[in-house]
């Protein structure tokens, strides 16, 4: 099973995978998993993985073409594509049935965002088919109709596309 990661930070993983349990299955080749940088696949001198909002607004939102680049040139590198995870306040639940149907999969490629979240053209459709789940974690937050965190408000719970 192999578990990759596309992050602006992949460093922070080394240390809590290289120990314990993680690390013992890496040695006995049960477990493989690589981070990679998000900013490799950034074309600017200064590297950005950010940008303000297209309609306006607050925050800073993740673009849309490093994150489509790196995730087709690291589904390329294998013999078999990944299953590509997105990490959003608005999507399934994880929990053990989740766990299950992802240990099924032979290679799974988690896209960690950060800011305000993901533009939303990043973001699977029904329209486009399922390229990948949302997770989130088991505290239900507000969202509000593009499924962005509402700050300080009791959560009615994310709206369903």
């Amino acid at each position: 099973m192999r578990f990759e990661a596309l992050s602006v930070f992949p460093g922070v993983f080394s240390s809590y995978l290289d120990a314990s349990i993680m690390g013992r299955a890496q040695q006995r080749g049960i477990l493989d998993f690589e981070a990679y940088d998000l900013r490799d696949w950034t074309t600017d001198r200064h590297r950005t993985v950010d940008d303000a909002p297209f309609g306006g607004g607050q925050g800073m939102l993740m673009k849309p073409a490093p994150i489509f680049e790196a995730v087709e040139d690291i589904a390329a590198r294998g013999e078999v594509r990944p299953y590509v995870v997105f990490f959003s306040p608005c999507g399934t639940r994880y929990d053990e049935s989740c766990a299950q149907r992802l240990s099924r999969k032979e290679r799974v490629l988690f896209v960690c965002g950060r800011y305000e979240g993901m533009d939303e053209r990043l973001l699977p459709s029904r329209r486009r088919g399922p390229l990948a789940w949302r997770l989130r974690a088991h505290r239900r937050r507000a969202c509000d109709a593009r499924g962005h965190r509402l700050r300080g408000k009791a959560s009615p719970g994310c709206p369903r596309r």
